[in-house]
């Protein structure tokens, strides 16, 4: 590109004496405002291109051309952090796995999860400035906040950040890591020598910082809790623990650094616009009145003020002020050639004062977020999370937390601008007000809460119809608020049937409700299959219906896209609207929204105008068995016992019979809750001198609604077989009097009926309702359907690996013919569904041969005659389970066995490279891999092996044949469905 760069550009060092040090981005918006908003800036041999008008960030944003570049900046972190979500290039695979597991944690509908924590960290600040004698350190402070919060919700990790005169060695360290980071910028190519001091404390301080996330890692060990990050993380099975350290330390510098930034900001401007400050205290203070609030999760999307407050603070200074990206392919940017991998920088201050945001974009106006003016902005022109699939995962995290503590300190104080402070920005991965203190007084002024915002009036009557609703949900917001609107036409008396979107293809019903979510833009997985129907335009002339669109307007790209198109396409296909298409904003005030839904659309749907309405008084009959509420709780469903029988040794096979009414497809999972064998629990009551049919009453963290036998609460409720963690060890040692065994118990590992029987002691002195607390909840388990939808749409057969420890697997062993089990079909990723009309390659191991034998079924059925490949991993011939029928259908199969190795080929990985000719070609005739089983050995081995292939037949390079790879990922023909 023919673009204008910095005046007095040199050799060698290019534009280098036109930067300030530690002014990298104040610098660039300089040169926006001297230059334009494109130009270039070169640094020694690296020259990038900056960017920051509108149209060419719209450009940039389009996922099918562009993607993220993890610049400079980024690449000197990785020795610190790695393939982590933040740094991971577009072709290390970890990313796709990570963000494919945490994305969910993320959602909006987990905030509830995280809201107490965030809560408790919030008024440990409160109570910190209320102490305080003089001006406090504002950004100081908001670090201290944001550091614990994600330390606590995310890893259950207390930097008791506030108990400290100075900040804990973990954030000194890291802090210290950024700042050489940036540092290195700066540094002449070629001579290193010249900052080997600095690079061995960059190396010593990485260190520490690992050590102390490893340390948080091993106390996790044995604990199978999935209720924040490191759970999900520890106990899938998808990431090792260095690119789980490596997720660790990416959240702690990114989930505590931008927020705290955020706040700082928002709390500058506030303190200078005392009349953005009034709106906001009339927002806090018609909520809350003059009591010391104890905010609910519903009350943080009423902050609508508060929250507007906080985007145009990140609008001025967006803590996370440039983002990467690079092009895909040789393309075009402005019309302006860009060939493939050129990196250009959206330098996000410059595209927040794009004139699209009006003619004063200096000026602090939280009015330019108000609901009219965001929808009629276009959505690419507020980007302070990145853009596309790589933007920022923990945005709704941020902006909750963020929020919950705006609104509690502008009601609780008053800002005192001593110093007449005048903005200074620092730099370091993000940007922060540098030296901001204010001084801190109570506010004695607040108001009553008031309640006149929302007189509605009041929906009387009953609707005597049938409503079906439909949720399309992939994160589980949108399943939730289906449910909220079921519920309340149930309490108008309509006679509601709910479903996914998927389960009423054809079968729509006369008056429908649908509540839709998008997911990156698309169908959600539950409704991809809906969609492409409606797209057929069937004749649904007979239909009513009405759109609820559950979204998040922090996805500005998409948000109500797919709910858009649904009632587009319903209306196309001659339904009747029956109200016009809602909008839930999940960040927003979704109850409220969610209310003024049901208020309008029962309007419509009542049929006897003034009847008396259903009672909301709940009172509950407790029939049927205790563990119906845990059945109930987890969506479990009764399933009888067909056929069971032993595959081969440790191998186990199931057929069981579905309910009415409940399907399943091909490569489905079925997830089923087990018990505990009646030898564990006598055993457990023989130790602890318990009575099985004595009789208790629980009440915590299991659902239980009656009292109950010990036996049966052992028996269906919590698991016993668990390793303990330390901190579980810990209070068993607490609770031993023999001094010898204390000692020893303290350093001991196992799980807790094996720890009892250890130390004797406990026998005699461990509480009853101790040994219950260490005990999790009895989790179901997934396992993968081996049979065909097509051949037996009412039965699904299971493959088990029996283990020793195996709570369910021993469990499902044990049932036979006439038992039941109880459990739920859960669907699998749509990409994992195999394509027709492509040649396949299907690579497993051990029971991760199960989906593959209901696609063999399948093809016949199905007619399908393009080349299939199946490479098997068992131990022995004798562990080729249903090889006969297997072998009998028109898939080419590929066993391998490890113990008796045939060639010498040991594992799935060894065969595909002995026969990688014949692999090459259904590959470069466009085949999808499928691949199923272990996460840690296997799975990593065939992507090597797949990289072979590539870089044998093409001659590639390493970094091009994992691009390959990472291609065939992102685009679906290379799919893992591992554990």
């Amino acid at each position: 590109m023919n673009l204008p760069h910095p005046k007095g550009r040199l050799p060698i060092v290019g534009d280098l004496a036109s930067l300030t040090p530690g002014h990298a981005i104040q610098d660039a918006m300089r040169q926006a405002r001297e230059l334009g908003p494109v130009f270039t800036r070169k640094i020694f041999n690296q020259e990038i291109v900056f960017v920051g008008r509108l149209d060419l960030v719209e450009e940039l944003s389009d996922e099918t051309r562009f993607a993220k570049h993890v610049g400079p900046g980024l690449q000197r972190l990785r020795p610190m952090i790695g393939d982590g979500l933040f740094s991971a290039y577009n072709d290390e695979p970890n990313w796709a796995k990570a963000h494919d597991l945490l994305i969910p944690a993320f959602a909006m509908s987990n905030m509830r999860m995280y809201h107490p924590t965030m809560l408790e960290v919030s008024r440990r600040l409160i109570r910190h400035w209320d102490k305080a004698n003089g001006p406090v350190d504002v950004p100081g402070d908001m670090t201290r906040m944001t550091l614990d919060t994600i330390g606590l919700a995310g890893f259950k990790f207390d930097f008791e950040s506030f108990e400290r005169d100075e900040p804990h060695p973990f954030v000194e360290a890291m802090v210290r890591c950024l700042a050489w980071a940036q540092e290195q910028g700066r540094h002449i190519p070629g001579m290193d020598f010249l900052y080997r001091k600095g690079s061995e404390r960059y190396k010593n301080d990485i260190a520490f910082v690992n050590g102390i996330v490893d340390d948080v890692i091993a106390s996790r060990r044995g604990d199978t809790s999935q209720d924040d990050l490191l759970g999900l993380m520890l106990n899938n099975g998808v990431l090792d623990e260095e690119n789980i350290r490596n997720q660790i330390v990416t959240f702690l510098i990114a989930g505590h650094e931008t927020t705290s930034g955020a706040l700082s900001f928002a709390l500058y401007y506030l303190a200078k616009n005392p009349a953005a400050l009034a709106n906001a205290q009339a927002e806090v203070d018609a909520l809350w009145g003059d009591a010391d609030p104890d905010p609910s999760y519903e009350d943080i999307g009423k902050l609508r003020y508060v929250r507007q407050v906080l985007n145009e603070a990140l609008r001025l200074w967006p803590t996370a002020p440039a983002f990467m990206r690079e092009a895909k392919q040789d393309t075009t940017l402005g019309g302006v050639p860009v060939h493939k991998g050129q990196p250009v920088v959206v330098l996000t201050p410059v595209l927040h004062r794009d004139p699209v945001w009006g003619d004063n974009v200096e000026a602090f106006d939280p009015e330019r977020f108000s609901p009219e003016r965001e929808s009629a902005r276009p959505a690419d022109a507020f980007k302070p999370f990145g853009t596309g699939e790589r933007a920022c995962i923990g945005r709704q995290f941020a902006l909750h937390e963020a929020t919950m503590l705006l609104g509690m300190l502008i009601h609780r104080f008053r800002f005192v601008d001593h110093a007449d402070y005048q903005l200074e920005i620092k730099e370091t991965l993000t940007i922060k007000p540098e030296g901001f203190t204010l001084e801190i007084r109570p506010r004695t002024e607040r108001r009553k809460a008031q309640t006149v915002a929302a007189q509605r009036e009041e929906v009387t009557g009953r609707i005597d119809a049938a409503v079906t609703v439909l949720h399309g949900s992939n994160l589980g917001n949108a399943k939730y608020v289906a449910g909220q609107v079921a519920s309340a036409l149930s309490g108008f008396g309509a006679e509601v049937r709910q479903g996914s979107l998927d389960s009423a293809i054809e079968a729509l019903g006369e008056r429908v409700v649908l509540v839709a979510a998008s997911y990156n833009g698309k169908p959600t997985d539950d409704a991809v299959e809906f969609v492409r129907w409606l797209e057929t335009t069937p004749d649904l002339s007979g239909v009513s219906y009405a759109v609820l669109g559950v979204g998040d307007r922090n996805w500005a790209d998409t948000y109500q896209r797919v709910p858009t198109h649904i009632d587009e396409l319903l209306e196309a296909a001659g339904a009747t609207r029956i109200v016009d298409r809602g909008e839930v904003d999940a960040s927003g005030d979704q109850g409220t929204a969610v209310e003024d839904f049901v208020r309008t659309l029962a309007s419509e749907l009542i049929t006897s105008p003034g009847a008396a309405p259903v009672s909301n008084d709940e009172v509950r009959f407790l029939t049927g068995d205790v563990t119906d509420a845990l059945y109930a709780g987890h969506e479990m469903s009764a399933m009888t016992v067909l056929e069971s029988r032993e595959l081969a040794a440790g191998k186990w096979f199931l057929k069981v019979r579905l309910p009415e009414g409940v399907t399943y497809r091909t490569a489905d999972h079925l997830t089923v809750l087990p018990s505990n064998p009646a030898d564990l629990v006598t055993r457990a009551c023989t130790l602890l001198h318990l009575d099985p049919d004595a009789v208790v009453s629980v009440r915590g963290k299991l659902p239980i609604d009656r009292p109950l036998t010990v036996r049966t609460l052992l028996t269906h409720f919590v698991e016993l077989q668990d390793e303990l963690t330390p901190a579980q060890v810990e209070v068993l040692a607490a609770n031993n009097p023999c001094p010898p065994e204390k000692t020893a118990l303290q350093t001991a590992t196992g799980r807790i009926l094996d720890l009892i029987e250890r130390f004797p002691a406990l026998r005699e002195t461990l509480p009853f309702e101790v040994f219950l607390s260490l005990l999790p909840a009895l989790r179901p388990r997934h396992y993968s359907i081996s049979s065909s939808a097509l051949a037996q749409p009412g039965e699904a057969d299971l493959m088990i690996s029996v283990t020793p420890h195996g709570i369910a697997s021993n469990h499902l062993a044990s049932l036979r013919p006439g038992d039941v089990l109880r459990g739920r079909v859960a669907p699998c990723r749509n990409a994992f569904r195999q394509q027709a009309d492509v040649p396949v390659i299907m690579v497993g191991a051990g029971t991760g041969l199960a989906p593959f034998r209901g696609a063999i079924i399948d093809r016949p059925l199905l007619g399908r005659t393009e080349p299939a490949l199946c490479y098997f991993g068992c131990q022995t011939p004798d562990d080729y389970l249903h090889r006969a029928e297997l072998e009998a259908g028109d898939v080419s199969m590929r066993p391998v066995f490890s113990r008796a190795p045939e060639r010498g080929l040991k594992y799935v990985q060894h065969r595909v490279l002995a026969e990688e000719q014949e692999v090459w070609e259904l590959l470069e005739q466009g085949a999808y891999v499928y691949v199923c089983g272990d996460a840690k050995g296997m799975a990593p081995g065939v992507r090597e092996a797949f990289q072979t292939v590539y870089r044998k037949h093409t001659g590639a390079t390493d970094e091009e044949a994992a691009a390959w790879l990472a291609d065939l990922v992102n685009t679906d023909r290379y799919v893992e469905d591992v554990y």
